[in-house]
């Protein structure tokens, strides 16, 4: 059986990266784990942009509901396991989403896109005013997390980020694009082309057009929350910026929350 060549650029890109850390110091191998919390994040952003046709302005707030869910569920309440604040962000996502979701899908083009925008800027200013609850400007702190149930006590921050943590996030980004690859190449994935190419046709034919883009968006959501939670779990620990929806018009809506790691 013959390799396409995607497959092939694929495997060696995920070869180089699993050598990456025998090639370059520890430190700037703990530089690459924000790059696959924002691929994760771009993979669910590319189902809403790139196969629904839906370009959203305020996804930012996605990434910040997993950063500071991380923070709330391992500062605040003591959660240890990376796993269950994961699926716990990933869950808080998609429950924010539906009813966000299910007014913006009613709208296309520059409307939702504006829509997802007070959206954000809305989650935005509540981060920012209720300063008791979230840290105003200072953010919270991610206390550190077991993976695997594992805790890796022997490593210090930037030995642990680099070592078992980085092939932690290299794994869930291979799981995420194999799942987002299963989603886009199923019957669900080609009505969403179909909705993007041609909604009009596709509702005469009997397709949901509201409900396919409202799961395009739950599921980009829970994505975003993902990629955030990492963002979260990993930021320098003088690191020192804020969720910007008004970015997410420029490049992925970036994740910048001050965050802090316990050594």
């Amino acid at each position: 059986m013959k390799l396409s060549a995607a497959a092939i650029v694929a495997g060696c890109g995920t070869t180089a990266l699993a050598l990456l850390p025998l090639a370059v110091p520890p430190y700037y191998t703990g530089l690459m784990i924000p790059f696959y919390g924002y691929a994760i994040a771009l993979l669910g952003f590319n189902l809403l942009f790139g196969y629904t046709g839906l370009l959203s302005f305020g996804h930012a707030m996605f990434l910040g509901v997993g950063a500071y869910g991380a923070a709330i569920l391992s500062g605040v309440l003591g959660v240890k396991s990376f796993e269950l604040v994961l699926l716990t962000v990933m869950l808080a996502s998609c429950a924010i989403a539906l009813p966000v979701g299910a007014l913006c899908v009613r709208y296309i083009g520059i409307f939702f896109g504006m829509l997802t925008l007070a959206f954000g800027m809305l989650f935005h200013s509540f981060l920012f005013k209720f300063y008791y609850l979230t840290g105003g400007d200072s953010g919270m702190r991610v206390a550190r997390m077991n993976i695997l149930g594992l805790e890796f006590a022997r490593y210090n921050k930037i030995e642990f980020l680099a070592g078992p943590f980085y092939y932690y996030c290299l794994a869930l980004m291979i799981v995420a694009g194999f799942v987002m690859w299963r989603i886009v190449n199923s019957p669900f994935g080609l009505h969403l082309k179909t909705v993007r190419d041609n909604a009009r046709k596709a509702e005469y034919l009997g397709v949901h057009v509201h409900r396919l883009r409202l799961a395009a968006f739950v599921i980009s959501a829970a994505f975003g929350a993902a990629g955030g939670a990492i963002l979260g779990f990993s930021w320098p620990c003088s690191a020192g910026s804020r969720i910007s929806s008004g970015r997410s018009s420029a490049r992925l809506p970036s994740l910048c929350c001050r965050t802090s790691c316990n050594r």
